[in-house]
């Protein structure tokens, strides 16, 4: 994989995270989600992004965000997020 294609990555597991814990929508399946997780824990050393310091190693480990709370989320994060949820419609998977 590409760093750009790592860090797209890591902004979609963010977001995905935020509007799964946060606002109790999924976005897209579990299987989708924990693959991320593992392709970005597989890669972690290789690429750089500037919110990279709110994901570890052991979270994705255990294929999960749940810790960070609301105000942990940059507002670029939420904001996407956002308006993804408003896209959606609010998948059911």
């Amino acid at each position: 994989m590409t760093q750009k294609q790592l860090r797209q990555m890591l902004q979609k597991y963010l977001m995905a995270s935020y509007c799964y814990y946060l606002r109790y929508q999924s976005v897209m399946p579990d299987s989708e989600y924990d693959a991320m997780a593992k392709t970005l824990l597989k890669h972690w050393d290789e690429f750089q992004h500037q919110h990279k310091h709110l994901v570890d190693k052991e979270d994705l480990a255990a294929g999960t965000l749940f810790k960070m709370k609301f105000e942990d989320y940059p507002l670029m994060v939420i904001s996407a997020a956002e308006m993804w949820l408003e896209n959606t419609h609010s998948m059911d998977y």
